[in-house]
């Protein structure tokens, strides 16, 4: 099959309309539909059906994305594997997803990292969004993520960057909380979450298992306002050990190892397998890495 019928079937899957797909390849409408015409006679398929959402697949479809885009990307790899990558002159544009807490930890000294040998280069950080991981993984959207380990997600490079601990962080002025934090105090005192898009869920899924009910009376999205929401309050929250050290910068917060043995956390930097042979790719983990291991 022609390597371009490829291209324009991934474009349709992923674009879910005709004119998407033509404005992502940088061809004409008409071209994308005759080579869907094409498609459809060599796979003996209507692989997309227009509806009020757009192009939706058929099953035929479904089941032919993964090989198409794996071969597709296979072939544009040995491509560019060939091209010797030289970060001095690069002028390359990586995509990297991270949470908040990263983009405070990790992203400066990731920036500092790259700049500092490979002034051309740029790059752009999304909100990590745990739920489309695999998408973003799959489509190509994103070179690598920063989270916690999750064991849900196929056909990834994974490389632990750090491991820590859970603690409890709390207002210097608790009226209840002494030194030392008791059982019953994570089930009694009310608590400050951060939802579970971030990737942060562990402690919530372990109480969960544990039968230990958590009064959570504010959800937020981000760990950065955590500071704020726990000091002077008679609120807790149980945060990687990371975020209570960023925290406690402000004098009037505490943290406190908890009273119960909780599985620490990895932080991994995720990649897709088939990038890995990229040069520029390799070069890519390998600045994340230093950078977030020298912090």
């Amino acid at each position: 099959m022609d390597l371009n019928l490829a291209k324009v079937f991934i474009a349709i899957y992923e674009n879910g309309s005709v004119s998407a797909a033509a404005d992502s390849l940088f061809i004409t409408q008409p071209s994308v539909s005759y080579s869907l015409k094409k498609l459809r006679e060599t796979l003996r398929d209507e692989l997309f059906i227009r509806s009020s959402t757009g192009m939706e697949a058929t099953r035929v479809a479904h089941e032919a994305y993964n090989d198409f885009r794996m071969a597709v990307d296979k072939i544009e790899n040995v491509v560019r594997s060939r091209k010797e990558f030289d970060p001095a002159t690069s002028e390359h544009h990586f995509i990297l997803a991270m949470s908040d807490l990263g983009e405070y930890f990790y992203l400066p000294e990731i920036s500092r990292n790259i700049s500092s040998v490979a002034p051309g280069v740029s790059l752009e950080v999304i909100p990590l969004e745990t739920k489309k991981l695999q998408d973003w993984i799959d489509k190509g959207t994103v070179d690598a993520v920063i989270c916690n380990r999750t064991y849900d997600v196929r056909n990834v490079q994974c490389r632990v960057l750090k491991k820590e601990k859970y603690v409890c962080l709390a207002s210097s002025s608790h009226p209840r909380l002494g030194d030392r934090l008791k059982p019953q105090d994570l089930s009694n005192e009310h608590h400050v979450v951060v939802s579970s898009q971030a990737g942060h869920h562990y402690f919530e899924d372990w109480s969960r298992k544990q039968q230990l009910e958590l009064k959570i009376k504010l959800r937020t999205p981000h760990f950065s306002v955590i500071g704020d929401l726990i000091a002077g309050s008679e609120r807790i929250a149980v945060v990687p050990q990371t975020i209570a050290r960023i925290q406690q910068k402000n004098k009037s917060l505490i943290s406190l190892a908890l009273p119960f043995d909780i599985p620490g956390i990895e932080v991994c930097l995720y990649s897709r397998v088939e990038k890995i042979e990229l040069g520029s790719h390799q070069w890519f983990l390998k600045m994340i890495t230093e950078a977030c291991q020298a912090g």
